[in-house]
């Protein structure tokens, strides 16, 4: 700081200097340098000059500002140096770089609120669209099968008739129905059984092995559970086991229990029907051996 003084004037000055160091919220130092000049005189024709100086520091940046202000002194007046109009720009320059961070912080905000809703959203849909594919698998291979098999044990109640001596009835049936008193069940199986009741499989739904298999009933009333099961069921089982591995070198229904539960059913065959010879059949290890030929 100058302070001149001028021949004939009797001047006194006092400069009183302050200090003051503020932080802003952006990371910005000032420091300004903030002088009084008191001017005491009894007669004054020149005026003094003092000059003052500040200067603002950011950490946040390389730059440095610096500003200065001229302060005149008219004789006998007391002035104080605007020092404080250099501050207040630099503090409202720190304010809008505080304003302007927390706006950008504000629309980060916000943006990544919107992008969360909208995975959301589309979890959500994923989420819908696979309980909609779950629904349908649901309806079309547990639902509808159950609905149906409902329907059809239904109407098979409705139809049943034990007294029926209609092959057709028994052909349209669903599941079960009744032929010459005698149930029958309709199975999925490549092969028709009989004991007690008539087994017929869907893929032989014709009226020669529905009434060959109601003439095994009929041995089975005549014979006896024991002796069916001994003398017809077990070779005839074996056998049919032998006539689709291709070992069986006799034809099928030429046996003597095949060919009697033909005539019990009145089953009349034009093919497979060949007797077997007389001493083809003597005891159940002549069918074991066949497997081993």
């Amino acid at each position: 700081m100058a302070v001149s003084s001028v021949s004939g004037v009797t001047s006194t000055y006092s400069i009183s200097t302050t200090s003051v160091s503020s932080t802003t919220p952006s990371s910005c130092t000032t420091a300004v340098s903030s002088t009084t000049a008191t001017s005491s005189t009894t007669s004054s024709t020149k005026t003094s000059a003092s000059t003052t100086s500040t200067t603002v520091n950011y950490a946040s940046a390389t730059a440095k500002a610096t500003s200065s202000t001229t302060v005149s002194y008219s004789g006998g007046a007391s002035s104080t140096a605007k020092v404080s109009s250099t501050t207040s720009t630099s503090s409202t320059t720190a304010t809008s770089s505080t304003t302007a961070s927390s706006s950008t912080t504000a629309v980060s905000s916000t943006t990544v609120k919107i992008i969360k809703v909208g995975v959301d959203s589309e979890l959500k849909e994923t989420e819908v669209e696979q309980g909609s594919d779950l629904y349908d698998w649901l309806e079309e291979n547990v639902m509808q099968p159950i609905k149906k098999f409902i329907d059809d044990i239904g109407e098979d109640i409705k139809a049943y008739d034990e007294n029926n001596e209609s092959e057709e009835v028994v052909f349209e049936a669903n599941y079960f129905s009744s032929y010459n008193n005698v149930f029958v069940i309709k199975t999925p199986f490549d092969a028709s059984v009989s004991f007690g009741v008539i087994g017929l499989s869907r893929m032989q739904e014709d009226t020669n092995t529905l009434n060959h298999e109601y003439g095994h009933t009929i041995q089975l009333e005549n014979m006896g559970v024991f002796s069916y099961t001994t003398d017809v069921a077990i070779p005839s089982i074996t056998a049919n086991i032998l006539d689709r591995l291709g070992k069986l070198p006799y034809d099928y229904y030429g046996s003597k229990w095949e060919a009697e539960a033909d005539d019990l059913g009145n089953v009349e065959r034009n093919n497979n029907n060949t007797p077997w010879p007389e001493d083809a059949y003597e005891s159940y290890w002549d069918l074991i051996v066949l497997f081993f030929e």
